[in-house]
């Protein structure tokens, strides 16, 4: 799948599925400059629930240096993190009630 969005464009391939406990996802960033990430989506079952972690393997250029510098990249990324993992568990939820 590819797309752009707002002054952005990116390709991303799920290069691993292991249902229903993994998925990876490849995505390379073309603008606003190249960047290559590695998604992982882990779930574990856990009763009541399931527990998914989000990690992401991104290169850094000297761009992202710069900018990690200014500004807490944790606290910027976390915020999209947070709300696409509570979307993952609606769309969960409603498939399996």
């Amino acid at each position: 799948m590819a797309w752009e969005p707002a002054r952005r464009a990116a390709k991303m391939i799920i290069t691993e599925s292991v249902v229903p406990s993994k998925v990876s996802v490849k995505v390379d960033w073309l603008k606003p400059f190249e960047t290559h990430n590695l998604n992982q989506f882990t779930i574990y079952a856990q009763r009541g629930g399931s527990k998914v972690v989000w990690s992401i393997q991104a290169s850094n250029p000297y761009v992202m240096k710069v900018i990690g510098i200014l500004v807490n990249m944790e606290s910027a990324f976390g915020k999209h993190i947070e709300s696409s993992l509570k979307n993952l568990k609606s769309v969960a939820e409603k498939l399996n009630s």
